[in-house]
């Protein structure tokens, strides 16, 4: 049967002549039973990107002309890819916050950190400079993941904290 052969989720494929894992062979849509193209995910997305190449023109007018003729359809998916995009960026965040968060239950803790952001307000009122209250590791940085624990806290004027944002 050719050069392609399917044995225990393995098939060879026809352009690199390797033996592969099926997983690593896109499904064919085009038959009632299941089967899988004769090439494998990376010599087919290399043979897409060399068409395309060859293309471009082609493919850019198809496409503008496509939008065009379709502006209903067009605005729909890119609604479609848009809210896939903020529902993403919603999860990763709420993840993020999700790992950094201490719920404090200690009444020692919560008197202190008031203190703390008292003190600030006193400094602020009689300096007449405004003064934040930092955390020190940020609660959620880039590289890092803070507590709002007493000692990781700390008074700094506003320039100061505005400059720092959410950095060490």
């Amino acid at each position: 049967m050719g050069s392609h052969t399917v044995s225990s989720n393995k098939k060879t494929c026809i352009t690199c002549n390797l033996e592969l894992d099926i997983s690593l062979f896109y499904k064919r849509k085009d038959r009632g039973k299941v089967s899988y193209r004769n090439d494998c995910k990376i010599c087919k997305l290399e043979k897409d990107k060399r068409r395309y190449e060859n293309n471009k023109e082609y493919v850019i007018s198809r496409n503008s002309k496509w939008a065009k003729e379709n502006p209903q359809k067009r605005r729909e998916i890119e609604n479609r890819y848009e809210r896939k995009k903020y529902a993403e960026r919603a999860t990763k965040k709420a993840a993020k916050r999700a790992n950094c968060r201490v719920f404090l239950t200690n009444k020692l803790f919560k008197s202190q950190i008031e203190s703390i952001y008292k003190r600030a307000k006193e400094l602020s009122a009689i300096s007449g400079q405004c003064f934040h209250v930092d955390h020190i590791e940020p609660i959620c940085g880039p590289n890092s993941c803070g507590l709002h624990v007493p000692w990781n806290l700390q008074i700094v004027t506003k320039e100061y904290n505005l400059k720092k944002s959410n950095k060490l």
